[in-house]
């Protein structure tokens, strides 16, 4: 049975779309080595993962997380030294969020749909590499034309 995706999901999908396409010429436009690159598509598919997979077992891992003390300590320190980073380096942190939030939308969006966990992790997957894909050839045609 085909799936129908709605003309809301349209919309929260083009946005994901769009955010990774602005991450593409952004990265492209810092230089961004192989790394960077294959750094920032690992962890597109990281959130587009989290973001797809059911939310009963991130609930399970993070409660057995915080069970103790120690644990919880390790956490909250851990979360503080991540705020400094976001905050030290917001000029990235900022793009990192924005791709959390779009993925997010998208994927209730995909949820109402009643696409299951794959396959909406397939979607935003490969919504978000193409995105990061045009961005990078939208940035490198641009700047061909700026040299002729």
């Amino acid at each position: 049975m085909k799936k129908k995706i709605e003309k809301n999901t349209w919309l929260s999908l083009f946005l994901l779309l769009l955010v990774n396409i602005n991450l593409g010429w952004v990265l492209s436009q810092s230089g961004a080595g192989l790394l960077g690159w294959l750094l920032t598509i690992a962890s597109i598919l990281l959130i587009a993962e989290v973001v797809a997979s059911p939310w009963e077992l991130i609930k399970n891992v993070t409660t057995r997380w915080l069970q103790s003390h120690t644990r919880a300590f390790i956490g909250v320190i851990l979360s503080a030294f991540c705020a400094v980073l976001i905050l030290t380096w917001f000029h990235i942190s900022a793009h990192l969020l924005l791709l959390i939030v779009a993925t997010s939308i998208g994927r209730i969006d995909l949820q109402e749909t009643d696409y299951q966990n794959i396959q909406a992790f397939l979607i935003l997957a490969i919504l978000s590499v193409s995105g990061l894909c045009i961005g990078w050839t939208m940035y490198r045609a641009y700047t061909l034309l700026l040299q002729f």
